[in-house]
């Protein structure tokens, strides 16, 4: 996750200043996910010794694919975006259900096990930037079965007293409830 933060935070500098040190940042990162923490259509945490520790989270899926498509705004590289689709597919398979969100696979805990939504923290909330990545990215694929877009839509939870009621807690949840009613209300 915190990868993908950085490759983000790196692809939107490079986009705003047209910096090529930005974007050598941005490429490393990228690169280095690849190479070393995707493998088999499965994202890990980290990789010690050639060795994956963990697999990732809802949160490891979420903003490296939000990092992706801040990179491709800026780089529009069809083979980025192509890997962008496959973690997003991977990230709602693997996280989210109609019993809610998990926030990570196999936990022994049954904490954070079907949220309806997952609420903002220090860091922006992973459902909601997985759900951003998903419709907002100019060219997630993801999004275009009508199935997707019934679970997308679902996760939106756009009835949910949680959100309304303490939505201190919810902003990237809104933020991303305001941006699809105004996307699809023109």
């Amino acid at each position: 996750g915190w990868n993908g933060l950085a490759l983000s935070a790196f692809a939107k500098a490079a986009k705003q200043f047209n910096d090529l040190t930005y974007a050598k940042s941005a490429t490393e990162i990228k690169n280095y996910i690849y190479k070393n923490l995707w493998k088999n259509n499965t994202l890990y945490r980290a990789v010690k010794n050639n060795k994956t520790l963990a697999e990732g989270g809802l949160e490891d899926y979420a903003y490296v694919a939000q990092g992706l498509s801040d990179w491709f705004e800026y780089e529009h590289n069809e083979l980025d975006n192509e890997w962008q689709n496959q973690i997003i597919k991977q990230a709602w398979q693997r996280f989210y259900s109609k019993k809610g969100w998990l926030l990570a696979q196999n936990m022994l805990l049954k904490y954070g096990q079907g949220e309806p939504v997952v609420a903002d923290g220090v860091l922006p909330s992973p459902s909601a930037i997985l759900i951003r990545a998903t419709l907002f990215s100019p060219e997630s694929h993801f999004k275009t079965d009508s199935s997707n877009l019934r679970n997308i839509l679902a996760a939106l939870n756009i009835e949910n007293p949680e959100i309304t009621q303490s939505s201190f807690w919810y902003a990237s949840q809104i933020i991303n409830l305001l941006r699809y009613q105004q996307a699809n209300h023109k």
